[in-house]
C-alpha cells in the first residue's frame, strides 16, 4: 500500500472513530435524560401519594367491615431475589345509607411486601374484622383504612432507594456523555496529511 492510500485509510478510520464517539455520547446523554424523566415521574407519584396520605388524616371515618383479605405471592425479581407478596383487601362501609366498598389500605399499593409483612397486615385486618374507614367527604367512594404514610412501609423504603439510585446513575451517564463529547476531535479533512504541517505526498 502506497503512502497516499495509507494516509487516506487513516483519515477514514479517524472519521469512523469520531462517529462512534459521537453516537456513544449521544446514547449516554439520551439514557441519562430518560432516567431523569422516569425518576421525576416516580418522585412526583410518591409526592402525590404522600400529599393524599396527609390529607386523609383530616378525613372523617365511619365503621366498616373487612370482606376480603388475601395474600398472593408474586414472582421474584430475579435469581437470588426475595419473593414478594401482594395483599388484596376489600371492605364495605355506609355513607348516608349507601353501602360502598373500598380496597385501599393506605395511599401506597399493598404490593412488593415480604411474606412476614403481608401476614402481619393480614392479621390486623382479617375477614369479618370491624374497622374504621376514612373517606373523602367530597368523594365518599375514595377511602382507605390507614391515613398517613407508614414510615416503616417497605414500598416507601424501596421507592426512596430506587429514586436515589436512579438519580445517581442518570447523573453519572450525563457526566460521562459530557466528558466523551468534548473530547471528540474535529473531522480531519481528506487529502490533508495527519502529520501537522506536512502536505500529503
Amino acid at each position: 500500500m502506497n503512502e497516499p492510500d495509507r494516509k487516506q485509510n487513516e483519515v477514514a478510520a479517524e472519521e469512523a472513530r469520531e462517529v462512534l464517539r459521537r453516537v456513544g455520547a449521544g446514547c449516554l446523554f439520551s439514557f441519562g435524560v430518560a432516567l431523569l424523566v422516569m425518576t421525576s415521574a416516580l418522585y412526583f407519584w410518591y409526592l402525590s401519594a404522600d400529599t393524599e396520605a396527609q390529607e386523609a388524616l383530616d378525613w372523617p371515618s365511619v365503621p366498616g367491615e373487612i370482606l376480603e383479605s388475601e395474600i398472593s405471592p408474586r414472582l421474584a425479581a430475579g435469581p437470588g431475589s426475595d419473593q414478594t407478596h401482594s395483599l388484596s383487601m376489600r371492605y364495605r362501609y355506609l355513607i348516608d345509607g349507601q353501602q360502598l366498598e373500598g380496597t385501599r389500605l393506605h395511599t401506597l399499593p399493598s404490593e412488593l411486601l415480604s411474606g412476614d409483612k403481608a401476614r402481619e397486615i393480614q392479621a390486623r385486618f382479617p375477614v369479618g374484622a370491624q374497622v374504621s374507614v376514612h373517606y373523602d367527604p367530597e368523594d365518599p367512594q375514595r377511602s382507605l383504612l390507614e391515613p398517613g404514610v407508614a414510615l416503616d412501609s417497605e414500598l416507601v423504603t424501596d421507592t426512596e432507594s430506587a429514586t436515589i439510585t436512579l438519580i445517581v446513575i442518570a447523573l453519572l451517564l450525563l457526566v460521562l456523555a459530557w466528558k466523551v463529547w468534548p473530547s471528540v476531535p474535529g473531522p480531519p479533512q481528506r487529502g490533508v496529511s495527519l502529520e501537522e504541517g506536512s502536505p500529503p505526498s
